[in-house]
């Protein structure tokens, strides 16, 4: 019985150590402010201030599958930090997936094409 105990005061200790693991990596964590594209064609959030822009970042795994999130950052910023998720039963933190990173341009991109447009009009 003495044994018995002695696992089970274990595993509670551990219990509370994956906890408290868990929460040291959720603060560390670095939360990306959204901004992919709804169904209607708005966007999520709009990303605040001069440097900052909708971008995307990329991570192809190695069976060739690409995934992407469209996450705020800045227009010189080429590497995105992603914190994966740490599952209740872990032991250690998950390593921090670096990413491609690149801004969508969907400011200027705006601006180019109606000057285009213009340009076009005006020429006809």
């Amino acid at each position: 019985m003495a044994a018995l105990k002695s696992v089970k005061d274990a595993e509670k200790a551990n219990v509370q150590t994956r906890k408290d693991l868990k929460a040291a990596y959720v603060k560390t964590m670095v939360a990306h402010k959204a901004c992919w594209k709804k169904a209607d064609g708005t966007r999520e959030a709009l990303c605040d201030g001069q440097n900052e822009c909708c971008g995307q970042g990329n991570r192809y795994d190695r069976d060739g599958t690409r995934r992407t999130m469209e996450v705020c950052g800045t227009k010189t910023q080429t590497v995105l930090e992603y914190y994966p998720v740490m599952s209740d039963t872990a032991d250690v933190e998950p390593e921090v997936e670096l990413w491609r990173f690149f801004c969508l341009g969907a400011k200027t991109l705006g601006a180019t094409t109606a000057a285009a447009a213009s340009a076009l009009y005006m020429a006809y």
